[in-house]
């Protein structure tokens, strides 16, 4: 998880720097983004304790660069899919953690 944490880490700082400046959102960063968050939405319940802030940390930056960054159409749809996935993802942890209150603002 940690090995996943510091890659995701490395380039992507750039590029949401970027992208709150009002430079396009760069599709690599978007598919790392779309790639990195899949496996995690596939993890077992009991592992998914684990994962909670990671998940959170994910959806925040969707969302940030959603609110903040310059995309094309095709990029927001990506981005919209992205933020959308990893809202029920986050909501069925919670859930799952029995945070019910939590999961249904998501």
């Amino acid at each position: 998880m940690s090995a996943l944490a510091a890659d995701s880490a490395l380039g992507p700082t750039g590029a949401l720097a970027q992208a709150r400046d009002g430079k396009p959102v760069d599709d690599d960063f978007l598919t790392l983004l779309e790639n990195t968050t899949q496996p995690l939405a596939g993890l077992a319940t009991e592992q998914r304790r684990h994962t909670v802030l990671l998940l959170d940390a994910y959806l925040a930056t969707v969302t940030e660069l959603i609110e903040h960054g310059r995309y094309s159409p095709a990029t927001g749809r990506r981005l919209h899919t992205l933020a959308a996935s990893l809202s029920q993802t986050v909501a069925w942890h919670r859930f799952d953690l029995g945070q019910h209150t939590p999961a249904s603002q998501y």
